[in-house]
């Protein structure tokens, strides 16, 4: 007769603890994603760009173009890919890339899909032999860490 009076009371807590699972899960994937956008940027300015790719001013920027950029909004984030290009040696962009389109673009980034999106660009369009080789078995990882931000 006991077992019977405390089995709704486990049922009850059983529930409550998974609901409670649940929620944290969705809680902790949806923080992961959120710093998608600020991973592969990291990604992408620590390791495709030769250093024959880029100025001289880019070793000497990158510290200060990676601060702050965990928590940061879209707008920040598209600026300072912007600043990333403007250290790209011009001859290391593809012909068709159009860097006026591209800096538009950035200035008119109102969320993370823009963003991310500017980065595929950008890294879309640098020639070959602008981005290291250890990048070949680093990109197919960081597109599909891009195609989760939604």
């Amino acid at each position: 007769m006991k077992k019977l009076i405390l089995l709704p009371f486990f049922l009850i807590a059983a529930h409550l603890t998974f609901a409670q699972l649940n929620k944290n899960a969705a809680v902790s994937a949806d923080s992961i994603v959120k710093k998608i956008p600020a991973k592969v940027f990291t990604q992408f300015v620590q390791s495709a760009l030769k250093p024959t790719a880029v100025t001289a001013a880019y070793a000497k920027n990158q510290k200060s173009i990676l601060k702050n950029i965990d928590n940061a909004a879209p707008d920040l984030l598209a600026q300072k890919i912007t600043t990333v290009l403007s250290l790209i040696k011009p001859e290391m962009l593809k012909k068709e890339f159009n860097t006026a389109a591209f800096k538009n673009s950035a200035a008119a980034a109102a969320n993370m899909v823009s963003v991310v999106s500017l980065l595929k660009e950008l890294e879309a369009g640098l020639k070959p032999d602008a981005v290291e080789n250890i990048w070949s078995f680093q990109k197919k990882a960081w597109l599909s860490d891009i195609s989760k931000v939604k």
